[in-house]
């Protein structure tokens, strides 16, 4: 799952990774939820980033295939500040006709982008 790093400008070869909802401390709880979109046709409509807490992250590479959009949404997580805590956080399934992708987070991701409308992420 992905949560949020406390300490953002932390050396990112550190072995512990503080982040939220695991320090253990002052009631440091978080709600983690799995957010996912509709099948969405990559093959028409290549997504080009991730809104995620009011702002857009864009893929290094367009996505056009379901491993191209788990790398993005990998990619725009960790630039959004999240670490990946069990390996887990990212999911995805389908064809590129027809993929779906699973994000389970704290974070509050609201959509992916392409350029003919933004695919929309729920709960």
């Amino acid at each position: 799952m992905w949560l949020k790093k406390l300490n953002p400008g932390a050396n990112p070869g550190n072995i512990i990774k503080n982040v939220e909802g695991r320090t253990k401390c002052c009631g440091d709880e978080v709600t983690v939820q799995d957010f996912s979109n509709t099948a969405t046709n990559l093959t028409a409509n290549n997504v080009t980033g991730l809104r995620i807490d009011g702002a857009d992250y864009a893929f290094t590479e367009a996505a056009a295939t379901p491993a191209d959009l788990y790398a993005g949404v990998n990619e725009a997580m960790k630039a959004a500040g999240y670490v990946d805590v069990e390996n887990a956080g990212t999911r995805y399934s389908g064809t590129a006709g027809a993929a779906v992708v699973n994000i389970i987070t704290s974070g509050a991701p609201v959509h992916l982008i392409n350029g003919s409308g933004n695919v929309n992420l729920t709960v």
